[in-house]
Order: structure tokens, then sequence, then C-alpha cells
């Protein structure tokens, strides 16, 4: 089985603002955004673009841009693939725990 971890990984910038972290988020998830996760697209846009602006940041945008990247991202349908192999996942743990009793 494909590690759990790899169907998560893309190719991530180190050198990237927050920006750019933004817009390569959307480019890898944008198979499953509509118009109803437009709104929060622009916003989380938009956000990103005042942080990356201001040189020492701020707290209150910082609190802004993740809570409307978390809001975003949960936005994400699940697959019933992703839920199998999540509970495969879990219940070859509890195997695993259970094994010697």
């Amino acid at each position: 089985m494909k590690g759990f971890d790899q169907q998560y990984m893309y190719k991530i910038s180190r050198s990237s603002n927050r920006e750019g972290a933004v817009n390569t988020y959307l480019n890898a998830n944008e198979d499953w955004m509509t118009e109803d996760e437009q709104v929060l697209a622009t916003e989380l846009l938009e956000t990103a673009k005042k942080l990356d602006a201001l040189p020492r940041g701020n707290a209150n945008l910082t609190k802004e841009f993740r809570m409307l990247f978390m809001a975003l991202h949960h936005h994400k349908p699940v697959s019933n693939k992703q839920i199998k192999q999540e509970a495969v996942v879990v219940m070859d743990a509890f195997d695993e725990l259970m094994k010697d009793y």
C-alpha cells in the first residue's frame, strides 16, 4: 500500500511568500473548488497579500489568514477511497495493538 502521507505531497517552494503559498494551494486543489469557495479563496489571497506587504507581520491578520485557510480547507470533499484508506490504517493499528490480548 502506498504510504498514507504520499497522497498529500506536493512540490513545496521553501522561498515562497504567503501569496505564493496560497496560489500553490489553490492550483493544487482547484479540481474540487466551485463558486461556493470563491469568496474564501479571494479573501485568503487578499489577506496573504496584506501580510506579505507588512515587514513584521501582524497578529490579527495572521489569525485571520489561518482561519480563512482552515475554513477553505474544510470545504474539501472527502472521497470514499480516502475514507477507506484511513479506516484500513486505523484497523491495522488497532489489530497491532490487540494482537497480544
